[in-house]
């Protein structure tokens, strides 16, 4: 075999390789994807947990939970109700971030849909209607849009 033959041989070879070794970086990208997504789902249920543990171990909003339910909001003393401001402002919160996460593409659409259920039902809530509309302005404009868009469709019904 000649070295031309030899030569055009080897570039083949090469050729191959190169793809061989791109399909297998690409597998590797889809695997580490899959998991930087499971573990950021694992993060955000960690957070909806340590919350509602944390909420749940607070006598204070436990108390202005029965009060406001039972009597209304003017049953709460000023403790119960900063309480209360508190245990909301962290639930804002954490829906901003799942929905910055949505809009970066880091949480698929059925995630997204019950977050955004989970958010229509709460909002349904006065108390969390008023820390939101209390501080509206310190929360990234698409989110507010969202929120603002929730409540339209609360109204509406």
């Amino acid at each position: 075999m000649d070295s031309a033959k030899l030569n055009d041989w080897m570039q083949v070879i090469g050729i191959f390789a190169v793809v061989a070794s791109l399909v297998f970086v690409g597998l590797q990208m889809k695997q580490d994807h899959k998991i930087a997504m499971a573990a950021a789902y694992h993060a955000r249920a960690q957070t909806t947990v340590d919350l509602t543990m944390a909420a749940a171990a607070n006598p204070l909003w436990l108390s202005a939970q029965h009060k406001w339910r039972a009597e209304g909001p003017d049953s709460l003393t000023p403790e119960e109700r900063l309480s209360n401001i508190y245990v909301r402002v962290a639930n804002l919160q954490l829906w901003d971030s799942i929905h910055y996460q949505y809009v970066s593409g880091l949480i698929d659409e059925e995630q997204w849909q019950r977050t955004r259920s989970a958010m229509r039902i709460s909002m349904q809530d006065r108390s969390i209607r008023d820390v939101y509309e209390g501080g509206r302005d310190y929360y990234r404009p698409s989110y507010r849009a969202e929120i603002d868009k929730i409540l339209e469709e609360l109204d509406a019904e």
